[in-house]
């Protein structure tokens, strides 16, 4: 299923930018790099959740709804 795979893909990669963000941050603590490491990681953290509700109104749509009661979790 396309939804399946989409909702799939949108939760890992928002895993991925929350994991990348927060490595980020530990990399702006313990080097020279603060400013552009800080700045990274907000965005990263930010595109996370951005994903993430992008995912969730993809999946309330209502021609999905229907489609995701067919996917195998």
């Amino acid at each position: 299923m396309r939804t399946c795979k989409l909702i799939r893909t949108a939760v890992l990669g928002s895993a991925a930018l929350l994991v990348g963000g927060v490595l980020m941050e530990v990399l702006a603590q313990t080097t020279s790099f603060t400013i552009s490491a800080n700045v990274a990681a907000i965005g990263a953290v930010l595109g996370s959740a951005i994903l993430m509700l992008a995912a969730v109104v993809v999946g309330l749509l209502p021609t999905r709804i229907t489609h995701l009661d067919e996917c195998q979790h």
